[in-house]
């Protein structure tokens, strides 16, 4: 893991890591926009790992990432809300059974447990 983030005097900068660059700050991502994907990137590579093992396909899947932060300081998150749609999987069976697992073994989702209530809601289309 390494990102190299530039700023000029304001907070509008550049992260350049190994996969490209991003705007951060003004212009660009906030952190706990980066926290949310983060999460949500985590959890899903580890279901799609599951689920390969268990020979599910999917067509894809949707996670929408709301937080709250504290206001006592420091203000780190409070809850975490994860809403997961997951589309047109080849079986339904071992699915949710399948995101559960990910929720267990996803090292961010271990993170923001630390620190914040994480909550889920799981469907399938």
């Amino acid at each position: 893991m390494k990102a190299k983030v530039e700023f000029g005097s304001e907070f509008s900068g550049m992260m350049e890591c190994d996969r490209g660059k991003f705007g951060v700050g003004v212009g660009g991502l906030f952190p706990y926009d980066m926290m949310a994907g983060a999460l949500a990137s985590c959890i899903h590579s580890t279901f799609r790992d599951i689920l390969k093992k268990k020979r599910i396909e999917i067509e894809g899947c949707t996670y929408s990432v709301e937080g709250e932060k504290r206001s006592e300081i420091p203000t780190h998150l409070r809850t975490v809300h994860i809403d997961v749609v997951v589309k047109n999987p080849s079986k339904r069976e071992g699915v949710e059974d399948a995101f559960n697992l990910a929720l267990k073994y996803c090292s961010v989702y271990f993170t923001f447990s630390q620190v914040a209530q994480i909550s889920h809601t799981f469907a399938i289309e």
